[in-house]
């Protein structure tokens, strides 16, 4: 019988804008103003990664084994898809503009005065960090003729997957 176990220490650091043009809104509910600073809080202090896995040699022969395993994985770069979601309308440095159904395809782009900077994307800055817990278990048998045979499970479950929320969900009507 065989344990192995081991402890990973996984961390990021919340990244600057070279010009401190860094921003967020906490509470998008009772915000007023954008907040100069980082765009999200920091979310990997905790960040303590345990792997276990076995061995076993189930009749001391080297015929029939059973291994499993099993970890905590954090995702150390989940802020660049966050970065995506900012750069394209971080308050206060950048806006969005939609037009819908614009009657013509003109370039350059015209956007009427009514849509320029009206849509706002940011990042949540409660954001936490993603993380997946991995596991496995197998049986491994030998059997005439120099064959094998294996039977394994694997499986995973993620953990705080980042997410869009519509952030004016329409209210369904009950019809009476």
């Amino acid at each position: 019988f065989v344990l192995n176990a081991g402890l990973r220490y996984e961390f990021n650091t919340n990244p600057w804008e070279i010009n401190g043009l860094n921003s967020n809104i906490k509470d998008i509910r009772t915000a007023v103003a954008p907040d100069l600073g980082p765009t999200y809080e920091q979310s990997s202090l905790g960040n303590w990664s345990p792997r276990l896995g076995f061995a076993w040699d189930v009749h001391g022969n080297g015929k029939t084994a059973v291994r499993g395993g099993s970890g905590l994985l954090y995702d150390i770069g989940w802020f660049n898809s966050q970065f995506v979601e900012n750069t394209t309308g971080g308050p206060p440095f950048a806006t969005q503009s939609r037009v819908v159904n614009a009657p013509t395809f003109t370039l350059p782009l015209y956007f009427p005065p009514e849509s320029v900077g009206r849509v706002l994307r940011t990042v949540d800055y409660h954001s936490r960090q993603p993380k997946l817990l991995e596991y496995n278990l197998a049986l491994d048998q030998e059997l005439p003729l120099n064959m094998g045979l294996t039977i394994a499970f694997a499986g995973s479950r993620g953990y705080n997957l980042p997410y869009t929320v519509e952030g004016n969900p329409r209210v369904p009507q009950i019809l009476a």
